[in-house]
């Protein structure tokens, strides 16, 4: 009966003289979707949500690590769903130690390449599912779904080598490149990488979003995560120019940049950054999240807070020696 109805309805319109083509609106995703980037200092990590379905790209420094799994327990996150490690620098794969000594992953993404870095040997023995993804290949995550976009061929620099992700949510896309350098983004030019958000590769570095780059993915708004003064001068001004039809969101200035979706719009809104103290169960000494004894610290005897410091004081216990919190 409905084709009838469809056929009668084509002929009627065809006599008429009119099209008989109809637009229709796309339909919007009947889930959620969130994109959080961490305030992890000089280094990026990034948190997507999707119909309670979870995928972390990058997990900061070894200064965030601590910071980084609070806050993932903060979100009331049990499992990943992926995990994805950009390259293996350090900046951004030593928080994600942190994070699968507690937290279960059904599937680990790295890229096929090895170094001899001590945090590279933590994070392998660390890894129990892992697959090395190939070009063109498509993860579902609740509602939304990744492609690999890159790296499109070897490249020497370990930058260049870094995972590539374009996500989709309905109508809307996110891009995330690690480092990739513009020598790796003049090869992705030929792909569909336009998008909505453009997470800033490599933390804002004159070496990477180019003008020619930039102009392709034509993003409506850019997150740059970076440390707030650091020594490499991110971002650079260059880039900040290439980036100037973007709304601009920064990690240094405005800590956790968080945007969610409805498939067709982008909203954003940035997280206070709460003081929160790391507690040692067995010395009852509180740290700051980036104090460097916590390295040593089996994960544990560690217990997170967000309480002040005259609370942990009240509870009995002490502050750090050494971060003196």
């Amino acid at each position: 009966m409905k084709k009838v109805i469809i056929f009668l309805l084509s002929l009627l319109l065809s006599i008429s003289g009119c099209s008989s083509q109809i637009d229709v609106e796309p339909t919007k995703p009947t889930g959620t979707f969130e994109l959080q980037v961490l305030d992890v200092g000089q280094g990026l990590s990034v948190l997507v949500e999707s119909d309670g379905h979870y995928l972390l790209y990058d997990g900061g420094g070894r200064s965030a690590s601590s910071y980084v799994v609070s806050y993932l327990e903060n979100e009331g996150i049990e499992k990943f769903d992926y995990i994805i490690a950009s390259h293996y620098d350090e900046d951004h794969i030593a928080g994600l130690v942190g994070v699968l000594n507690v937290f279960a992953c059904d599937l680990v993404l790295d890229p096929d390449y090895e170094t001899d870095s001590q945090i590279y040997a933590s994070f392998k023995n660390k890894v129990k599912n892992e697959k090395h993804p190939e070009l063109k290949e498509t993860y579902q995550l609740g509602s939304a779904s990744f492609e690999i976009i890159g790296p499109i061929k070897e490249y020497g620099e370990d930058n260049d080598k870094s995972i590539c992700i374009r996500i989709t949510f309905g109508n809307t896309h996110y891009l995330i490149c690690g480092d990739a350098s513009i020598k790796a983004e003049q090869d992705m030019l030929n792909e569909d990488i336009q998008s909505d958000v453009y997470i800033v590769s490599h933390h804002g570095s004159k070496y990477s979003s180019s003008q020619e780059f930039i102009q392709k993915v034509n993003p409506k708004y850019a997150i740059i995560s970076c440390g707030l003064n650091n020594s490499y001068g991110h971002p650079d001004q260059e880039v900040l120019n290439n980036l100037s039809q973007c709304e601009i969101y920064r990690t240094d200035t405005q800590h956790e940049i968080i945007c969610t979706s409805d498939g067709t719009n982008v909203t954003f809104e940035q997280k206070e950054q709460n003081v929160t103290y790391v507690c040692n169960k067995n010395s009852k000494k509180f740290h700051r999240p980036d104090c460097s004894s916590l390295d040593s610290m089996k994960e544990e005897n560690k217990y997170y807070t967000s309480n002040t410091r005259e609370q942990l004081i009240q509870k009995g216990y002490g502050p750090c020696g050494l971060c003196k919190p």
